[in-house]
């Protein structure tokens, strides 16, 4: 079983699209959390393959990891308003995931909030702000080895 794409992908998918239908509507990256612990633990049926706030190395808490080591994920919610060279703790986040040696694969799942709804869907709907961001994000989890998860496809 590959814990990336058969548990952590479609379960990230269900999430994006049970917030799109309204039949998810998270306040916090806690709910984000919550809700992607409870569809990755209904894929992978074993509640001994799944942790929340995962203490990694270098005593670094980690927001999910699934399996033995095999996927750790750290989420982020927020209204980004910083570029990303000065926000300091987006860069810290992705140093705390790519320092988890002892992993096999890293994810970084990233919401940016907008106002009336928390979701965009496609890259317009983003700010330029918000899309130097991303696109900061994506270079620099490239250059550590980390895949990024957003609402909406990176193609």
């Amino acid at each position: 079983m590959n814990y990336r794409k058969d548990i952590f992908e479609k379960s990230w998918k269900k999430l994006v699209e049970n917030a799109l239908n309204g039949k998810f509507n998270p306040l916090s990256e806690g709910d984000v959390q919550a809700y992607l612990y409870y569809l990755c633990l209904n894929k992978i049926n074993n509640p001994l393959m799944i942790h929340a706030e995962w203490r990694g190395q270098k005593r670094k808490e980690m927001d999910l990891m699934l399996g033995e080591k095999e996927l750790v994920i750290n989420i982020k919610w927020k209204m980004i308003r910083k570029p990303f060279l000065k926000n300091k703790k987006l860069i810290e986040d992705l140093k705390k995931l790519s320092e988890q040696n002892n992993v096999k694969e890293k994810a970084f799942a990233i919401i940016f909030r907008k106002k009336n709804s928390p979701f965009p869907t496609n890259l317009k709907e983003l700010t330029k702000r918000q899309q130097e961001i991303i696109n900061g994000i994506i270079k620099e989890a490239k250059k550590r080895g980390i895949k990024v998860y957003t609402t909406f496809s990176l193609k």
